[in-house]
């Protein structure tokens, strides 16, 4: 059973009226989250979402003003569904190991292929679709947000060295994922994830300052 999107502000809440049901709320997102993974981000009608929610148009339009903002909210409740998944890391884990287990999670969701098809056809709007501005921005501001804060508290603490290259072990960490994932429509292994993130490190980490977590450096 899905999840319920209580908290979808953009749009929904911002518009004046009455209370929103927020059952049909989810119905509507999930319908276009639906019409986009078996049809890509253009396939998408408000008709077609009306029709499998069991609403109407109207119904639409008192909480978006157009597909476009729709489709936004749709991508949110993706990442905050996705969010919900993610592990809660035990104190005195080590981030090659809090990394790890982030990246299983991340693995596991994206062997439904539903979501992956989700994901990948939303990329492949923001190079057909340069004028999707707030589209871009979401998906930006979300490219590897958790892993950067681990990163960067890795760092804080002299778990990791103060040169260690955040931006490199982002690319390193989540490039195999999702090229394999959204560009090869195959899933990974949970199992995958360690070794992707102790290649990631190793890499990232200056050969002049080994870091803490690394057995190697011992």
């Amino acid at each position: 059973m899905r999840p319920r999107s209580r908290d979808v502000k953009s749009s929904v809440s911002s518009r004046s009226g009455r209370p929103r049901n927020a059952a049909l709320d989810d119905r509507f997102l999930d319908a276009a989250l639906d019409l986009v993974a078996e049809r890509g981000y253009d396939g998408v009608t408000l008709e077609e979402v009306a029709r499998r929610a069991g609403s109407s148009r109207p119904s639409i339009y008192r909480r978006w003003p157009d597909r476009d903002h729709l489709l936004l909210d749709a991508v949110r409740l993706v990442f905050r569904r996705m969010d919900a998944a993610l592990p809660r890391f035990r104190r005195g884990m080590s981030v090659s190991d809090r990394i790890a287990r982030f990246l299983e999670a991340v693995i596991r969701g994206l062997q439904d292929r539903r979501l992956r098809r989700i994901m990948a056809a939303m990329v492949a709007a923001l190079h057909q679709h340069p004028e999707l501005a707030d589209l871009q921005r979401l998906i930006q501001t979300r490219r590897g947000i958790v892993l950067r804060r681990l990163l960067e508290r890795a760092i804080e603490r002299g778990e990791l060295a103060r040169e260690f290259d955040i931006e490199v072990a982002l690319d390193l960490i989540m490039g195999p994922v999702f090229y394999r994932c959204l560009v090869l429509d195959l899933p990974l292994e949970p199992e995958d994830a360690a070794r992707i993130t102790r290649q990631a490190l190793l890499v990232a980490t200056p050969g002049d300052a080994p870091s803490k977590s690394d057995p190697s450096s011992a």
